[in-house]
């Protein structure tokens, strides 16, 4: 792994390096692991909780997301990286042991809208359910995009549309459920030689 540029402190706030966003909905969990509970009802779309105040191209980004409670079939969350006001790339799992890539980009009025580069994609290296812990981390090195979960390999992708922007934890309970939800550890470092 590469040095370590930022690491998120989620003991207490302010987080030097980091924004919070929705901070009703949040919760610091202190501990030898500190946690960012995150919990909200039915919403479409993604509820952000935590993202960089800077601007980043190059990264290596990790987090560890546990779903607590909604509908399995409905919770998930992730990480966005170089995400500005025309889009970004969205890196995201599910509480069904499914993962997906994908992006939003400015559509014909302007609006952002969700392309997808890979559906829902179950995988063996991913918990299934609630109180499981899984690792997500992401790579974007140039034109390489990698996923992985739990340590493991899962996508490896080339993909042009985005260089430079802000990365984001954001979750989504659907329309159908609430949602609550925990992360640790993030960090972003230097992109591996």
């Amino acid at each position: 792994m590469g040095n370590l540029l930022l690491a998120a402190d989620l003991s207490k706030k302010p987080i030097p390096g980091w924004s919070l966003f929705n901070e009703a909905d949040l919760k610091f969990i202190p501990g030898a692991i500190p946690e960012l509970q995150v919990g909200f009802g039915a919403k479409s779309g993604l509820y952000d909780v935590i993202g960089s105040s800077g601007l980043f191209d190059d990264v290596d980004v990790g987090v560890t997301i546990k779903f607590l409670e909604g509908k399995q079939e409905w919770v998930y969350g992730g990480i966005f990286t170089r995400y500005g006001p025309t889009g970004g790339y969205a890196f995201l799992i599910s509480a069904q042991s499914s993962y997906k890539l994908g992006y939003y980009h400015k559509g014909a009025d302007d609006k952002l809208v969700w392309s997808d580069l890979m559906p829902w994609t179950s995988h063996t290296a991913l918990y299934s359910g609630f109180e499981k812990s899984n690792r997500l981390r992401v790579i974007c090195n140039n034109d390489r995009l990698k996923m992985y979960l739990n340590g493991v390999l899962a996508t490896s992708i080339r993909d042009t549309r985005f260089e430079v922007g802000k990365l984001y934890v954001s979750f989504s309970s659907g329309l159908e459920s609430n949602i609550v939800a925990k992360i640790s550890d993030l960090q972003l470092r230097e992109v591996p030689e």
